[in-house]
C-alpha cells in the first residue's frame, strides 16, 4: 500500500510515497571499493544513438556556491571529519555507504551521547565485512537511530548534515584507506536551499520512502534525476570535459562523451589503475579508439566521482555505471566557476602524473 507524503524544502517539492520496497539483491565486494564493473551494460557498439549527436541535451543544471573542497589522501585530514561531528551541537544526520573507522565510529557515539540528535541511514550490503559489522552494532547498542537501508541497490551516498546549516558532502567512505591511500574530495556545503533539500532526502530515506527529486533541484540524486543532470552538466559543455572518475562502464555516458567528441569538444577521461582490482576500466578503451584522451593514476588509487564540464564541476558518490546512476542512492552537485577552478587545479595535476592508457 502506498501513503503519499509531501515534502518541500526551500522550493524544492520532494514527493515521496510510503512503501515497503522489495530487498534487490546485493553483490559482494571488498571493503574501500565499490565494484564498478557492477551495472555494466556491454561493449557499445560503432555505432551512435542518433540523440547523442542530434537531440538537445537537458538545461545546464543549477550550481551552488559556498562550496569548500579538501582533496585526500592524508590522514590527518580525518581530522575534518571528527572535527565536524564534534563540533555538532543540535543534530547530525547522515547516510553513509561504508563505516569501518573506528575513531569516527567513536565521534558519532559521543555526539549522541552529549544529546546531538543523531540519525543514520547506512547499506546493508556490508553487514557482512566484520568492522562495518561492528561499528553498526556499536552504533545501535548506544542507542543511535540507525537505519540499514535495502532500498536500493547499494545506498552509496556519502554525506553529513550538521546542525542543518552545513553539509558535508563526500566522494570518500568513512574508512582508513579513504584517508591514507585514495584520491578522494570531500566538500563542505552551505548554500541553504541545497542542505534543505538534503534533509528532506534523509527525512525520506530514513522513513523508507521514495523520492521523485526533479532537474530543479540543486542536488544530484540517483536514482531521481543523475542521468538528466549529467547529461545536461556534459552535453552543454562548448569548450572542455574533464571526468576523473574509479571507472566508466555506462554506454549512454559513453556515447555522450564520444558525441561531444565528435562536435568538436576537448575530453579527458582519468580512471583508477586497471591492475588494481579494485578498479575497473569499463568502456576506457573504447573511448581511446574513437579518439578520447584516456589515462589513468597509478597513486593514489583514484575514488574520486569529478565531471568538469567548462566552469562547472559536478562532484558527488555517483560511479558511471547503470547501477550507480538508474538504481542506487547516489548524492552528488554541481559547484560554481570558483569551486570548478579549485578542482581544475588538482585534476590538471593528476593529469599530469597520469600514465596513457
Amino acid at each position: 500500500m502506498l501513503f503519499p507524503l509531501i515534502l518541500t524544502a526551500c522550493g524544492v517539492e520532494i514527493i515521496v510515497q510510503q512503501t515497503n520496497p522489495p530487498t534487490p539483491p546485493k553483490v559482494a565486494t571488498l571493503e574501500g571499493e565499490e565494484s564498478p564493473s557492477e551495472g555494466g551494460d556491454g561493449t557499445p557498439t560503432d555505432t551512435l544513438p542518433p540523440d547523442v549527436v542530434d537531440v538537445p541535451p537537458p538545461p545546464s543544471p543549477a550550481t551552488i556556491s559556498q562550496v569548500t573542497a579538501t582533496v585526500l589522501p592524508e590522514t590527518s585530514r580525518k581530522a575534518l571529519i571528527l572535527n565536524a561531528i564534534r563540533a555538532a551541537t543540535t543534530s547530525l544526520h547522515a547516510g553513509l555507504y561504508l563505516l569501518t573507522d573506528t575513531s569516527i565510529t567513536t565521534a558519532l557515539t559521543d555526539a549522541y551521547a552529549r544529546g546531538v540528535d543523531v540519525q543514520i541511514v547506512i547499506d546493508d550490503s556490508f553487514q557482512t565485512s566484520a568492522q562495518n559489522k561492528k561499528n553498526v552494532t556499536t552504533l545501535t547498542n548506544a542507542g543511535v537511530p540507525l537505519l540499514k537501508s535495502k532500498a536500493f541497490t547499494f545506498h552509496h551516498a556519502k554525506y553529513m548534515i550538521i546542525d542543518g546549516k552545513e553539509a558535508t558532502i563526500m566522494t570518500c567512505n568513512f574508512t582508513d584507506s579513504s584517508f591514507s591511500s585514495n584520491r578522494e574530495v570531500v566538500a563542505k556545503v552551505k548554500d541553504k536551499d541545497a542542505i534543505a533539500a538534503l534533509e528532506a532526502i534523509f527525512q525520506a530515506d530514513m522513513a523508507g520512502a521514495a523520492t521523485t527529486v526533479g532537474l530543479d533541484s540543486l542536488l544530484v540524486v540517483s536514482p531521481d534525476n543523475t542521468r538528466e543532470k549529467l547529461n545536461g552538466l556534459i552535453g552543454n559543455a562548448a569548450d572542455e570535459i574533464f571526468v576523473a572518475v574509479q571507472a566508466v562502464d555506462d554506454n549512454p555516458f559513453v556515447y555522450m562523451l564520444i558525441g561531444m567528441k565528435m562536435k568538436g569538444v576537448k575530453v579527458r577521461v582519468l580512471i583508477a589503475d586497471p591492475a588494481d582490482k579494485k578498479g575497473d576500466a569499463g568502456d576506457a578503451q573504447w573511448l581511446k579508439s574513437k579518439g578520447v584522451e584516456v589515462r589513468y593514476l597509478p597513486t593514489p588509487y583514484l575514488h574520486e566521482k569529478v565531471i568538469l564540464a567548462d566552469d562547472k564541476v559536478f562532484v558527488g558518490s555517483v560511479n558511471l555505471t547503470q547501477t550507480s546512476i538508474t538504481k542506487n542512492r547516489e548524492i552528488g552537485f554541481v559547484g560554481d566557476a570558483a569551486f570548478t577552478a579549485t578542482m581544475k587545479t588538482q585534476l590538471e595535476a593528476d593529469w599530469s602524473s597520469a600514465v596513457v592508457f
